[in-house]
């Protein structure tokens, strides 16, 4: 099997059976098959197979060739590997055709402007390279995140591909995050901290966020949303001792990170499926259908975030003033941002009006 300089491999246009280099050598020293059967004490079908390509030569074969023609068993066992190598990767060429489509589909161009693929410009490369980073010997293998559960809005809907794409990266990161076990009481005892952390700066609550969280089984990685997939957070469990929480800042604003993350957790906290992918939407693009579970966690993200009966009260004083924002957001501990958010959500005041209280968020390598 011929190497390019890069290391990888060259198909050959076509496969050369072992039988033919056994024909040949017996056509040099005068050798029938039927002489050849009587000597080797097999039958003369069975060589009669292997010169028309019909079987291949085995290990104890060989060792009975080498032992009449003289030719070491490793060269006819090394025929046969190289044969099994060579057809399948002719096998291969048909299937990297098939799956030329999937770099559409998972938009290759993006992953590999984001360095989760190589950059390549023959589609061989670019499917053997996705392949890689999926892990799957064939593309068309990698289970799909479906989001059957959510409904088409207007012209958007998502990509089930860009989400299995995106995901992918959360798992990837997820397995170089060391976790303790799982520990569900250990996670609802850290809540308070987690909450306290939404008045601190992105810097210091995006890295003290994922070690607080690895203590209790929980590997939380950030990577940003890739096009189409219109998701703010997932929540996959990994194993039965580790969870992935995978967050975007799609929003790119602190409030929807937050309440992402609270929501995430609430998947968790609430024991929802282990077997089900949680997928969180931006709601201006994808409309959730009725999904118990998916209410739950938001209601354990407002609630928690904003204890129910303290908002229900400022709501209904109906001083939206930012003044009045900051200082309830500061008596509740919480950055004056969340509160605003919410309180836009909802249409008591115009998302117009929250400049000044929302905190930005950006992407930094």
């Amino acid at each position: 099997m011929e190497k390019r300089k890069d290391n990888k491999y060259i198909a050959p246009a076509f496969v050369i059976h072992p039988g033919e280099s056994l024909k040949e050598r017996l056509e040099d020293d005068y050798i029938t098959q039927t002489d050849l059967a009587r000597r080797t004490g097999v039958k003369k079908e069975y060589i009669a197979q292997i010169i028309k390509g019909d079987k291949l030569i085995s290990p104890a074969f060989a060792i009975k060739l080498e032992m009449v023609l003289g030719i070491p068993a490793s060269f006819w066992n090394n025929l046969v590997i190289n044969y099994k190598d060579a057809f399948a990767r002719i096998q291969d060429e048909d299937d990297l055709q098939k799956e030329k489509k999937y770099l559409e589909l998972y938009n290759y161009a993006e992953l590999a402007k984001l360095e989760l693929v190589q950059k390549a410009t023959k589609y061989k490369d670019k499917i053997i390279n996705l392949r890689k980073y999926l892990g799957v010997s064939s593309i068309e293998y990698y289970p799909l995140e479906s989001s059957a559960s959510y409904r088409k809005s207007g012209k958007y809907k998502a990509s089930e591909y860009k989400l299995a794409a995106w995901i992918r990266k959360g798992e990837l990161d997820a397995k170089r995050i060391d976790t303790s076990p799982f520990d569900l009481a250990k996670l609802k005892s850290i809540i308070p901290v987690i909450r306290k952390l939404t008045t601190e700066d992105p810097s210091v609550y995006s890295k003290k966020l994922i070690e607080l969280l690895a203590e209790t089984g929980v590997a939380l990685t950030y990577f940003q949303h890739l096009q189409k997939t219109y998701a703010n957070g997932v929540t996959k469990w990994l194993s039965p001792e580790k969870t992935l929480i995978l967050l975007s800042i799609k929003g790119k604003y602190a409030d929807i990170f937050w309440f992402s993350l609270f929501h995430e957790l609430g998947h968790i906290i609430k024991k929802h499926s282990k077997k089900k992918v949680h997928i969180s939407f931006d709601s201006k693009y994808i409309k959730r259908e009725i999904d118990i579970e998916e209410d739950e966690a938001d209601e354990f993200a407002k609630n928690t975030l904003i204890p129910k009966e303290r908002y229900t009260t400022f709501v209904r004083e109906r001083n939206f003033h930012p003044a009045a924002i900051k200082e309830f957001a500061k008596e509740l501990g919480i950055h004056h941002g969340i509160v605003a958010g919410r309180l836009a959500k909802e249409n008591f005041i115009h998302w117009s009006e929250l400049t000044s209280l929302r905190q930005p968020l950006e992407w930094v390598k």
